[in-house]
C-alpha cells in the first residue's frame, strides 16, 4: 500500500510540475473520456408497487379470541419457523403467509369439530416476524419493525437517518445515499434512496418484511477539500454536486487562496488527466461550474506549481487514510 501511495504521489507531482497548460475541465464527469461508463446510472424505479396486506410470518406472536356460547382467549402463541401455529385442541395449523382473515377462517374450520359456531379473531401481540434490517452508515443500524404502509423513506428514518457529518468517527461512517441499496429476496430493488427521500413514489416503495437496506459509507467516494479553505475535510458525495458547492461546504476559500487557476487531476494514477478551471471567471459568470465526480479531491493552495511539494505532503496522509488509491484517484483541484 505504501509503495502504491508513493508511486501515486510521485506521478501527481511530476504531472503538476510538467504541465504548463491544461485542458478545459469537462462540465460533467459523463463528458470526461477518462471514465469508461457514465457515473451513477440512476435506477429506473418501480412502477407496479401496490400496498400489501399484513400476512403472518415466522416469529409473530398472536392471541386468539374465541367467540361462541362462551368467549375465551388463548394468548402468546408463536408462529414457528415453519409458519405453523400450535393451537390447543386443534394442533398444528399452517398460517405462515396468510392474511389475518385467511388464518382466522382456517383455524375456525379446524375447531368446528369441537364447536360448530365458534368464531376466531387473531390479535397480533408481537409482530416480530415483520422486521427489515438497516445496515451501514445510519444512526441506529439494526432491525426495524415494518407494517403495511411502511415505505423506504420511513425505514431509513426509523433507523435514525444517515449518519450526520458531525458525528462521523471515520470516512466509512459518512453516509453515501447515492450508493444505498434495498435488497429483497437476494435481489437489488431498482430504486434510488435519494429519490425516495424526495417523495417520488416510484422510488419510495413499500417495504416488505425481510428487506435489507444497506447505506454504505462514502469511503473512496467522498469529496476531499483541503488547503486554503476555512474547514478542510471530507464532504459527502451527492450526485450533481458542483465545484463551488464543495468549496462553500468547506467554508469558502481563505484570504490567501488564489482563484484564477484551478487544476483538475482525474483518472488512474498512472495516466491522470489535467484540466484547468478559472474560478474567478466562473464566479463572474464567465465560466461553467463543473460537476464533481465521486472521490474528487479539492486542494486549494496559495501558489501552485511552486508549492507542489507542500501540496503532495498535505494530500498524502488523506489519501492513505481514505484508501482512495484505486482505479480512479478522483480529482485534485489546485487553486492558485
Amino acid at each position: 500500500m505504501k509503495n502504491r501511495v508513493l508511486f501515486g504521489l510521485c506521478a501527481i507531482s511530476l504531472l503538476l510540475a510538467s504541465c504548463a497548460k491544461y485542458q478545459r475541465a469537462p462540465l460533467t464527469p459523463d463528458d470526461d473520456p477518462v471514465f469508461s461508463e457514465p457515473i451513477d446510472m440512476e435506477p429506473e424505479g418501480v412502477d407496479d408497487d401496490p400496498p400489501r396486506p399484513f400476512r403472518l410470518r415466522s416469529g409473530d406472536v398472536v392471541d386468539l379470541h374465541l367467540f361462541s356460547a362462551e368467549s375465551s382467549q388463548i394468548t402468546n402463541l408463536l408462529v414457528d419457523g415453519t409458519g405453523t401455529l400450535q393451537v390447543p385442541l386443534v394442533g398444528p395449523v399452517e398460517v405462515g403467509g396468510l392474511t389475518l382473515p385467511e388464518a382466522e377462517a382456517l383455524i375456525e374450520n379446524a375447531m368446528r369439530k369441537y364447536d360448530e359456531v365458534v368464531r376466531v379473531a387473531i390479535i397480533v401481540n408481537q409482530p416480530l416476524g415483520h422486521q427489515a434490517s438497516v445496515l451501514g452508515a445510519v444512526e441506529n443500524p439494526g432491525r426495524v419493525l415494518v407494517t403495511p404502509g411502511t415505505r423506504l423513506a420511513d425505514l431509513l428514518a426509523a433507523a435514525g437517518g444517515p449518519t450526520p457529518l458531525r458525528q462521523q468517527e471515520g470516512t466509512d461512517r459518512m453516509a453515501d445515499l447515492g450508493g444505498a441499496r434495498l435488497v429483497r429476496d437476494g435481489k437489488v430493488v431498482p430504486v434510488s434512496v435519494e429519490r425516495a427521500l424526495t417523495g417520488d413514489t416510484r422510488h419510495n416503495v413499500f417495504v416488505d418484511p425481510g428487506d435489507h437496506l444497506y447505506v454504505p459509507g462514502s469511503r473512496g467516494r467522498a469529496i476531499t477539500v483541503i488547503g486554503e479553505v476555512q474547514n478542510a475535510g471530507l464532504i459527502p458525495y451527492r450526485s450533481g454536486i458542483r465545484l463551488t458547492q464543495a468549496l462553500a461546504l468547506a467554508g469558502g476559500l481563505s484570504a490567501d487562496a488564489h482563484r484564477r487557476d484551478i487544476r483538475v487531476i482525474r483518472g488512474p494514477l498512472g495516466s491522470p488527466r489535467v484540466y484547468g478551471v478559472n474560478l474567478k471567471a466562473l464566479v463572474e459568470g464567465k465560466g461553467s461550474d463543473i460537476v464533481l465526480a465521486p472521490g474528487d479531491i479539492v486542494f486549494v493552495t496559495r501558489t501552485g506549481v511552486a508549492n507542489v511539494r507542500d501540496a503532495i505532503g498535505a494530500i498524502g496522509p488523506i489519501l492513505v487514510s481514505t484508501g482512495m488509491f484505486g482505479a480512479n484517484v478522483g480529482a485534485i483541484l489546485v487553486t492558485q
